[in-house]
């Protein structure tokens, strides 16, 4: 078996957050303390080590959850985060192998009602490797794939 790297873009633009006003829109929905549960597809089954880059504006604390597959990301501490009202942020979080699965997958962000941050999700990109097999015979050429030669 051979290993290739892979991902997926989940789009959110949506305002997490406990007061609709507390924030300009920029074209984000206000969905409250929850984002939409995404899910995406994994063809081959995952190995390895992965990360998360997630985009965010406005964050003030980092106690909010990231959850892949039902497990909290960030009940570790250990990722690279930026803080700051009316700041971009791009939070770079590790996750093991084991997190994700072949088939059906899910992401989810949950805002920490205790500290009333209210912030913007902009987009969430998951990284992984899975294994594939190659097939022994080498791939057609342009030529062969054309004319069926």
């Amino acid at each position: 078996m051979s290993k290739i790297a892979n991902f997926e873009n989940i789009i959110f633009n949506e305002h997490l957050g406990n007061n609709r006003d507390d924030l300009p829109s920029f074209g984000t929905e206000f969905v409250g303390d929850t984002s939409r549960l995404a899910s995406f597809t994994i063809e081959n089954p995952p190995v390895d080590n992965g990360y998360m880059l997630i985009s965010l504006w406005g964050v003030d604390e980092n106690a909010h959850k990231v959850e892949l597959n039902g497990v909290n990301l960030l009940a570790s501490g250990n990722f690279a985060y930026q803080i700051g009202r009316h700041k971009t942020s791009n939070w770079v979080v590790p996750f093991d192998a084991g997190i994700l699965r072949q088939g059906n997958n899910t992401f989810q962000m949950k805002r920490s009602t205790i500290d009333g941050d209210n912030f913007h999700l902009y987009t969430a990109i998951v990284h992984w490797k899975e294994e594939v097999q190659f097939s022994k015979r080498p791939r057609a050429n342009v030529f062969q794939r054309v004319f069926g030669g």
